[in-house]
């Protein structure tokens, strides 16, 4: 499968940096062995979203995991460049 959306990592309010992929936020959830990095949704605690993202050393994704059981959610982008959800 080949994925079309290039990751940006954006910075909220409170100074948390998300992953923002495909329209959706992913948060830092694990360090892999092999180097690459797990990002679960943003929305995986409190809504069970299964929504999984890998970025490999280069912050290419490796493996995209689809499924994700909401809307996406809106956001408004401050003049310093923070996300702020609307939603």
């Amino acid at each position: 499968m080949m994925v079309l959306c290039i990751p940006q990592f954006v910075k909220t309010l409170q100074g948390a940096t998300l992953l923002l992929l495909d329209g959706f936020t992913y948060s830092k959830n694990w360090c892999m062995a092999n180097g690459c990095t797990r990002y679960v949704c943003s929305k995986a605690s409190a809504g069970n979203c299964k929504a999984r993202v890998f970025l490999n050393l280069d912050n290419q994704v490796s493996r995209f995991l689809k499924g994700h059981n909401h809307e996406r959610p809106k956001y408004i982008i401050t003049r310093s460049g923070h996300y702020i959800k609307v939603n």
